[in-house]
């Protein structure tokens, strides 16, 4: 697989604090280049869910 949007496969790591401690976590960088068809930029946010 090659990504699209993320720079490179995300780094995944341990949470080691707080109430997410012992989950895991993923570091994704985008790239600046990385747009909707209306031209605002894609941000993380686009991505969360609760």
């Amino acid at each position: 697989m090659v990504p699209l949007l993320i720079k490179k496969v995300p780094d995944v790591y341990e949470v080691q604090e707080g109430p997410y401690a012992g989950m895991l976590a993923y570091d994704f960088e985008i790239y600046k280049e990385a747009v909707w068809d209306n031209g605002s930029p894609v941000t993380a946010n686009d991505f969360l869910f609760p």
